[in-house]
C-alpha cells in the first residue's frame, strides 16, 4: 500500500474543532501525524484483536464459494472435487491489528469451512486457531498510515482509506490494484466493516483509460471474543436515498487535495513521485450548514448507478466504482457502511481518480445522515 508524502508541518483538517453530536468523536487537534491526539484517537479505535467473517464477491456482486474444503481426518480438499457438498461463502477471520512506530500494522487470517468436525470451527472461539496452518489461509500482511505527518485519511473512529496513488496504466503487466478501506459502525466503537476493491485496467473501452471493479472482499469484524454470524445471505438493503429524504454529510470528516508536480516524470528520487496531500477547504467548512451540504457518496443516484458498479453488499454495506455523475474525467473507488439497513447514520470513503492518468485526486472520508429533504 502506498502512503501519502509528509509535509512540512501537520496538515489540517477543516472543521475539526467544532462538529455536531452526529459527527464521529474527535480532538480540537486537527493534525493527524503519528502522536497528536487525533492519531492516537484513530489507533486507539482502530487496533485490537477483530473476528469476524470474510466474503470474496465478483464484479457482478455475487458471492464466491469458498474454493478449498479441509475434511476431518484427510486434509485440504478443492470444492471441484466435492460435487455434493453445500455452498459456504463464509471464511471465519481473525485480525490483529497494532501500532508500530512505522503506522498500523494488519494481521488477518481466514479459516476454511472444516467438514467431520464442525464443532472446531463453528464455536469462534480458539479451537479452529490451534489446529494447525492447514485450516488457515493466511493474507498478506498490510502496513498502512506509514511515517509521521503522512497520515491524512483517518477518523478517530477507526475508519481509514488507503490504496495506491495511481491506478494501473498500459504500462503495468498486471493492470490490477487494490484499494484497502475501513468504514466504522457508528453507533458501536467494536465493530466494523472493511472493504478491499479490485480495480482493473481496461483501456479498451476508450481512447482514455477506462477502469473497472474486479472483485471485492468485505470483512465485518467485531472487537469482542464471540465472532459474528455469517453474513453472506443477510438482505442488501439499497444505497438509494429514501422518498423525501436526502443524505447529507456532517462535519469533522477528512478531506484531501492529492497535488502532483507539473512533470509528468520527476523522477523516483522523489517519494511517491513528488505527489502532495494537502487538507482541502472548500468542504467540511465550520460555515458550511448540512442543508446545503451533498453526501460524501457518489452511488445512490441514477445517474451514477447507471454508469458505473454498485455493489449491494450484504450487512449494510455497499461498493461503487465508477465514473462521477458529474464529471467523466474523474472515476470514483468508494464504499460505506449503514449498519442494519435502517440506520440514519453512515460512514462513507470516497477515493477519487483523474480516468486520463490514474492519478489520486481527492480523498474523503467520513460521515452522512439521514435528513428531510424538504426542509429549509
Amino acid at each position: 500500500m502506498e502512503s501519502s508524502s509528509s509535509s512540512e508541518g501537520a496538515a489540517k483538517v477543516a472543521g475539526d474543532e467544532e462538529t455536531d453530536a452526529s459527527s464521529p468523536p474527535s480532538s480540537s487537534v486537527a493534525s493527524t501525524a503519528h502522536g497528536t491526539p487525533r492519531w492516537r484517537e484513530f489507533t486507539l479505535a482502530f487496533t485490537g484483536n477483530w473476528r469476524g467473517r470474510c466474503v470474496e464477491f465478483d464484479d457482478d456482486g455475487c458471492a464466491r464459494d469458498i474454493p478449498i474444503r479441509y475434511v476431518h481426518g484427510v486434509g485440504r480438499v478443492p470444492r471441484a472435487n466435492m460435487p455434493f457438498a453445500d455452498t459456504d461463502n463464509d471464511w471465519v477471520t481473525r485480525c490483529d491489528c497494532v501500532s508500530t512506530e512505522d503506522g498500523v500494522k494488519l494481521q488477518a487470517q481466514r479459516a476454511m469451512p472444516e467438514i467431520g468436525n464442525e464443532d472446531a470451527i463453528s464455536s469462534c472461539g480458539a479451537a479452529e486457531w490451534n489446529d494447525g496452518a492447514e485450516l488457515l489461509v493466511a493474507d498478506e500482511e498490510v502496513r498502512i498510515l506509514r511515517g509521521s505527518g503522512e497520515d491524512k485519511t483517518v477518523l478517530p473512529d477507526g475508519s481509514f482509506s488507503a490504496g495506491a496513488r495511481r491506478l494501473p496504466t498500459d504500462d503495468d503487466d498486471d493492470g490490477i490494484t487494490a484499494v484497502h478501506q475501513c468504514v466504522a459502525d457508528p453507533s458501536d466503537p467494536n465493530r466494523r466493516i472493511r472493504i478491499v476493491q479490485r480495480v482493473r485496467l481496461d483501456s479498451s473501452a476508450s481512447e482514455n483509460h477506462h477502469y473497472s471493479m474486479q472483485s471485492c472482499d468485505v470483512w465485518l469484524e467485531t472487537r469482542t471474543k464471540q465472532c459474528p454470524r455469517g453474513f453472506s445471505a443477510d438482505p442488501r438493503p439499497d444505497v438509494t436515498n429514501p422518498n423525501g429524504r436526502a443524505w447529507v454529510r456532517t462535519l469533522g470528516g477528512a478531506n484531501f487535495v492529492l497535488d502532483w508536480p507539473k512533470e509528468e516524470n520527476p523522477g523516483p528520487e522523489l517519494k511517491d513521485g513528488g505527489s502532495l496531500f494537502r487538507a482541502a477547504t472548500d468542504e467540511y467548512s465550520e460555515s458550511a450548514s448540512q442543508s446545503q451540504s451533498s453526501s460524501i457518496a457518489v452511488a445512490g443516484s441514477e445517474k451514477a448507478n447507471a454508469c458505473g458498479q454498485l455493489l449491494r453488499l450484504p450487512g449494510g454495506a455497499w461498493a461503487y466504482c465508477g465514473a462521477h455523475p458529474d464529471d467523466a474525467s474523474i472515476y470514483v473507488v468508494e464504499c460505506g457502511y449503514t449498519p442494519g439497513g435502517n440506520s440514519i447514520e453512515r460512514t462513507v470513503a470516497s477515493r477519487a481518480y483523474d480516468v486520463k492518468t490514474g492519478r489520486l485526486v481527492r480523498v474523503v472520508l467520513g460521515r452522512d445522515v439521514l435528513v428531510d429533504a424538504r426542509r429549509d
